[in-house]
């Protein structure tokens, strides 16, 4: 079973499968003659996934110490909602790919997929201080803040955390001239 590039939005996977140069049709999208990698035999994307898989921990675990039952999610949902991975896939077609992926050299990774799941760190605010960007605080609470009482030295945003985020996430073009335009439209 051979999924492709077009499938993802990852520029990351993209390449992955990229550079195994591999032409074929795509089993997911139906995308013919393009770079197609095959579940059973190519590797690399497993290992991406499964290291996603690994910040997740099974509901029945996170209870026991203590997790708020309204924090659990699922993998399938997580992915298709919140996630920027897949192109076009729904909820049951990501399960599906995670579940052909994975079966044959991570099967333990098949459980997270079809149970409900939680990331332990959720729990624990000190963590979330120190690591998260709005240093733990919800979405919501950082736009109230700005709108309405502070809009320009906010205490809400963890800048050495946003600043490493930034970096990671910036792509260089170098000997090139870039102008910044507007379009003016004129009225009588």
């Amino acid at each position: 079973m051979n999924c492709c590039i077009k499938c993802f939005k990852s520029e990351e996977l993209r390449s992955i499968i990229r550079s195994l140069d591999n032409l074929g049709v795509c089993n997911f999208c139906g995308a013919e003659d393009t770079n197609v990698y095959n579940l059973s035999n190519d590797t690399g994307l497993e290992n991406v996934f499964n290291d996603v898989l690994s910040i997740f921990n099974l509901s029945q675990d996170l209870i026991k110490d203590g997790f708020p039952p309204e924090k659990l999610i699922s993998i399938r949902d997580e992915f298709e909602k919140r996630w920027n991975i897949f192109n076009n896939f729904d909820g049951n077609l990501i399960l599906h790919f995670l579940t052909k992926l994975l079966e044959h050299r991570y099967p333990s990774a098949i459980e997270l997929l079809h149970n409900q799941v939680g990331i332990i760190e959720w729990m624990n605010s000190e963590y979330l201080k120190n690591k998260s960007i709005l240093k733990g605080k919800p979405w919501s609470e950082f736009v109230y803040y700005i709108k309405h009482q502070n809009r320009f030295h906010t205490t809400h945003i963890n800048f050495e955390i946003l600043k490493d985020y930034l970096i990671r996430i910036t792509n260089i073009i170098e000997d090139e001239v870039y102008y910044r335009g507007r379009i003016l439209i004129l009225t009588k």
